[in-house]
């Protein structure tokens, strides 16, 4: 698979050729994005936050739509693991089983 490559550009290629990336492969990719250091990280963390809003139902409420903007832009940041277990409690919650096992395979990138 072409995230275990954690290159961006590997990823983004690959991604093209799907018909349609799942909200765990959105994730995928923003983790790529993040673990490497990408300029890209916070552009793909307010996209994928965007899907996440407009995928999950019951429609998130506010607050939940402030923290996963916020967790998912940390994730490339000193606060990287945070950003990861508020990203983790929150799927569990809802019960995103993919976005879960996602997260748990990743590791934060070394600052």
């Amino acid at each position: 698979m072409a995230v275990k490559t954690g290159n961006p550009n590997i990823v983004v290629a690959a991604a093209a050729e799907l018909p349609r990336l799942s909200l765990a492969d959105a994730l995928l990719v923003l983790l790529v994005f993040a673990r490497a250091g990408a300029a890209q990280t916070e552009a793909a963390a307010v996209r994928w936050t965007a899907r996440y809003l407009t995928e999950v139902r019951p429609t998130p409420r506010p607050r939940e739509a402030h923290l996963v903007l916020s967790a998912a832009c940390a994730l490339a940041g000193p606060s990287a693991a945070a950003g990861r277990e508020a990203l983790h409690s929150l799927a569990t919650q809802r019960r995103l089983i993919e976005v879960c096992r996602a997260l748990d395979e990743w590791e934060p990138p070394e600052l």
